[in-house]
């Protein structure tokens, strides 16, 4: 018997189990205080519902059938989203809760109808545009962010590698998307889309330049090959609307180049298209873009403009309860790079 059906089978059979001591019950909108113990573990088992779980910081989606491990002293909160939630918390070793079971604020502040995405990862993409491999102070800075979500260091290896790619030499039509790719490929085509997205940061619609839409209807079966250059792979739909402008005029070969990119995108442009050649140099990630994963840069982050900062919303599902630190930790490393 696994351990969550001998959880369930207590709690249903055994009414000294059902006591108040184990079992929690959670309601939609109910207040979420975050608490710490100081001499126990905790073991939750998610016997009903839907919800969230923030430990130390960190937020999880959580639902019937999981087990969520808290080793003492983390802070942790729990609250229902879709259902309510019913919870059985076991402490080891035993205490009950009102003899190890700190309050540290009442309720998480958090904005209960938001999704929160469950793999946010911060790309620091400065090695591409200064080596800053010694900058220990914005180094130390970023660790923080780093316990509240993941954090991945676009590498010497991976950044070198991207950049002999897509400098070439290239035996094709060269196209990039984007800044990274104009600044370091040997280009035929700068495209610098302008995408259109909503409050939740979904692309909605992509918008190129008329200049851009008439160099891609100027293509044509003299060119060989075309080779679109691209930094990271989110949703995908720039790249669609662009292959679907090719195609109406030329079938020559495309590949594409990607420093990274989530999974399910480029999933499904391969499906969409499945003469593409995909090269990718660096990371892979899992999750439906935007729903529940995304990637940020942090080249993007530190601009003036800082547009993903700025939509709150965004930024409160990539950073649960920590938005206004991670603010203040772009603000420093800004302040350092001036």
């Amino acid at each position: 018997m696994s351990d969550f059906n001998l959880i369930l089978d207590l709690f249903e059979n055994n009414l000294e189990i059902n006591n108040g001591i184990y079992i929690q019950t959670l309601k939609i909108g109910e207040k979420a205080p975050v608490v710490v113990h100081k001499k126990t573990a905790q073991l939750t088992y998610v016997l009903k519902g839907k919800g969230i779980a923030v430990i130390d910081g960190k937020a999880i989606k959580i639902s019937r059938g999981q087990r969520i491990d808290i080793m003492m002293n983390k802070t942790h909160s729990f609250f229902a989203t879709n259902e309510d939630l019913l919870l059985f918390h076991v402490h080891i070793p035993y205490y009950t809760v009102e003899e190890d079971r700190l309050v540290l604020q009442e309720d998480i502040n958090l904005n209960r109808q938001i999704d929160m995405m469950e793999n946010v990862i911060i790309w620091d993409d400065r090695y591409l545009f200064n080596n800053l491999d010694d900058d220990s102070l914005i180094k130390n800075k970023f660790e923080k962010i780093n316990s509240v979500c993941s954090y991945h260091v676009v590498d010497k290896f991976e950044s070198d590698l991207w950049l002999k790619k897509i400098k070439g030499p290239h035996q094709s039509y060269v196209i990039s998307i984007g800044t990274r790719p104009q600044k370091f490929g040997n280009v035929d085509l700068s495209i610098m889309p302008k995408r259109i997205k909503n409050d939740n940061g979904q692309c909605v619609d992509v918008v190129l330049s008329i200049e851009d839409e008439t160099a891609l209807q100027n293509i044509n079966d003299n060119v060989k090959k075309i080779t679109i250059l691209e930094d990271f792979v989110v949703e995908g739909k720039t790249l669609s609307k662009i292959i679907s402008m090719i195609r109406k005029h030329t079938m020559v070969p495309i590949e594409i180049i990607v420093l990274g990119g989530l999974q399910q995108a480029i999933n499904t442009l391969k499906s969409k298209y499945d003469y593409l050649k995909f090269t990718i140099c660096g990371k892979v990630v899992s999750g439906i873009p935007i729903e529940d994963a995304t990637v940020l840069f942090v080249s993007d982050l530190l601009r003036d403009n800082k547009k993903m900062l700025k939509n709150r919303q965004l930024m409160i599902r990539c950073f649960p309860d920590c938005y206004d630190t991670v603010l203040d930790i772009f603000h420093d490393i800004k302040g350092l790079n001036n």
